[in-house]
């Protein structure tokens, strides 16, 4: 299901949340819609899935309107942890499988399967867990009935680190079974790993939306040359004074921008310094140096 918002508004009183959005977001990808907290993610999320109506624009997936759009078919994390708590775990799950269609001994099995799948227990009552595991519960809710597109709004927080670690074995399931997924962060490199198309906002606005392939060629600057010295080497330093510290200023690792040098010519000249070389590799940038370059200029 693709996802295609035409200039996309909204404004709660003087604040303009979203301003004039427009993307086409491709189906059968995992899409990032990535950006610090306040960008306005959140708000073109809940206008993606019919909870707010824009005030100037329109939102579609597959050309119908994000208001008619077939509940059965998506799975919905929010931002914010929204549990019945006085339920239990399995119950809870099994609930919001059934709301989504599911018969009831399939909702149960669903229960099961995901409440084993994010480790939790299934007979706890909600209200006892950590937030942490209450937006675990929330998570296997949002994905027991089976959806085909799936959107996940920060959906690492409040976890700790094994919680984080099952998550994003969940995730990397759904994208290689080629589910849509969208995934609305401001933790850019968790996310990085998941993300082959990236749609990036700041301040309300749309940045770049593409391939991560694309954004990366748009700042070839930003592609580093790196190499690994055994000990520090002033005989390399002054034949390539291009090279930079790379690593807490130790004088171990150098870089230089790959448009720069070539890895051959590099690899010459700290053999001729008499530079013992450990390693030397082509570091792509990461997504936050991405971002801050496209908000930046």
């Amino acid at each position: 299901m693709s996802l295609v918002a035409d200039h996309l508004t909204r404004r709660f009183g003087e604040k303009v949340a979203v301003d004039d959005i427009s993307f086409d977001l491709p189906a059968g990808q995992v899409i990032g819609l990535l950006g610090p907290n306040g960008a306005g993610k959140s708000t073109t999320i809940r206008m993606a899935m019919g909870l707010l109506d824009p005030d100037e624009g329109s939102v579609s997936w597959d050309g119908v309107p994000a208001g008619s759009l077939d509940r059965r078919r998506v799975g919905y994390l929010p931002e914010q942890i929204g549990v019945y708590e006085r339920m239990t775990v399995s119950a809870h799950i099994a609930f919001f499988a059934e709301l989504h269609g599911r018969s009831r001994s399939d909702a149960v099995a669903a229960a099961r399967r995901w409440s084993e799948r994010l480790d939790l227990p299934t007979d706890a009552q909600v209200s006892s867990l950590s937030k942490g595991n209450q937006q675990r519960v929330q998570l296997a809710s949002s994905l027991s009935h089976g959806p085909e597109l799936i959107v996940l709004d920060e959906p690492f927080s409040g976890l700790d680190p094994i919680g984080q670690a099952l998550v994003e074995d969940v995730m990397s399931d759904l994208a290689a079974e080629g589910n849509t997924l969208v995934l609305s962060s401001h933790d850019l490199e968790r996310v990085e790993r998941f993300c082959n198309y990236v749609a990036l906002i700041s301040g309300g606005t749309l940045k770049y939306d593409g391939s991560v392939e694309g954004l990366r060629a748009r700042h070839p600057a930003l592609r580093r040359r790196r190499i690994e010295l055994a000990e520090p080497s002033p005989a390399l330093r002054d034949a390539l004074p291009a090279l930079e510290d790379d690593d807490d200023g130790a004088g171990l690792v150098l870089s230089a921008p790959a448009a720069d040098i070539e890895s051959e010519p590099l690899l010459r000249a700290a053999l001729d310094a008499g530079a013992r070389v450990v390693g030397l590799a082509v570091v792509e940038p990461t997504m936050r140096e991405l971002f801050v370059r496209e908000v930046q200029g």
